[in-house]
């Protein structure tokens, strides 16, 4: 996967994604942010809380 500017501030991720890239942590403009399909098989929330303008979370279809 492909690394993201850090100045994105939406970003939709639909498909099998089981653990969220290492780069995540770094995108401190995202201000929005949905998953959905994800099946992450580890608690996202300890990166998400770490994004500092993130204000808006959406997540659809996530469970296995």
């Amino acid at each position: 996967m492909l690394e993201p500017s850090s100045c994105l501030q939406k970003l939709n991720l639909a498909g099998s994604l089981q653990t969220l890239p290492n780069w995540f942590a770094q995108l401190d403009n995202l201000t929005k942010l949905r998953l959905s399909f994800s099946q992450l098989e580890d608690d996202p929330l300890s990166v998400l809380v770490r994004l500092p303008n993130l204000m808006f979370l959406q997540g659809a279809c996530n469970a296995e």
